[in-house]
Order: structure tokens, then C-alpha cells, then sequence
């Protein structure tokens, strides 16, 4: 997948090697539909932050551990993955966000919280929207 790795330069492909998580590894990553973590409070529609806990990212993908969203899922975060605008990351993860589906779009990747992502290489500053997503825990 092409993808912006740090002052500009492009990757043509990228590749991950399996390795295997221990059970005991922890932490969570947290997608939310407005900047700084939040959700939207409306008592017709409330949009909440979407939380994926380590035991997720394990028990989901025990063959490379890496927990995948390709798009898209309706009852994710408020509707779609599309509404995330901050991510908080509580544990040690790499966090790849991509614009398209199966991802083949413009990525970003993050390791720390980051409240906003408007301005990013995956969202710009234009109407792009965040279409498939991958965690991938740290040790």
C-alpha cells in the first residue's frame, strides 16, 4: 500500500512479520467522532468513542495479531469509521488509518494519542474520510 512514511517520502509496500502476543498484553485504542476524545451529545443520535481492548486484538486475529476493520461496519463508532476525527492510545500500539477500503488509500500511522486527525496525510484538509484500519500491538 502506498502510504506517506515521515518528511513525505512514499512507501510502495510494507510487510509484517508474525509474531506472537503474549496473553497477559494489555492496553486499548480508543476511535472518537470529535477532536480532543469527544462524542457527540445529541439525544436524538449520540455518537460515541468506539473502544478496542487488547484481548480483542488478540483473541480476534491469534494467526498474526493484528486486529483489522475494513470497511465498513454500521454500527461502528456513531455509524461508520468514517466519523473519527482523534484517537487515544493507551498501551503500546502502532495504529494505521487508511482512506480507502482494503487498504489502498492514502494511511497515517500513529503510536500516541492524537486529538486530531483533520490535516493528516489520511484525512488532509479536505472531505476524506478513514475507511479501514489496522492495530498492531507493541512489546
Amino acid at each position: 500500500t502506498r502510504g506517506q512514511i515521515g518528511g513525505g517520502e512514499e512507501a510502495q509496500s510494507a510487510y509484517i512479520f508474525r509474531r506472537n502476543i503474549a496473553n497477559d498484553f494489555s492496553g486499548q485504542v480508543t476511535f472518537c467522532p470529535l477532536l480532543n476524545y469527544g462524542s457527540i451529545e445529541d439525544p436524538n443520535n449520540p455518537v460515541e468513542c468506539h473502544t478496542v481492548e487488547a484481548s480483542e486484538i488478540i483473541s480476534q486475529n491469534t494467526t498474526d495479531s493484528i486486529w483489522r476493520l475494513d470497511d465498513p461496519l454500521d454500527h461502528w463508532a456513531g455509524g461508520r469509521q468514517e466519523n473519527i476525527l482523534s484517537v487515544k492510545v493507551d498501551g503500546k500500539f502502532l495504529v494505521v488509518l487508511n482512506s480507502a477500503p482494503g487498504f489502498t488509500g492514502r494511511c497515517t500511522v500513529i503510536d500516541q494519542d492524537t486529538p486530531n486527525l483533520i490535516g493528516s496525510y489520511v484525512l488532509g484538509d479536505e472531505s476524506r474520510e478513514i475507511r479501514s484500519i489496522a492495530i498492531i500491538p507493541l512489546q
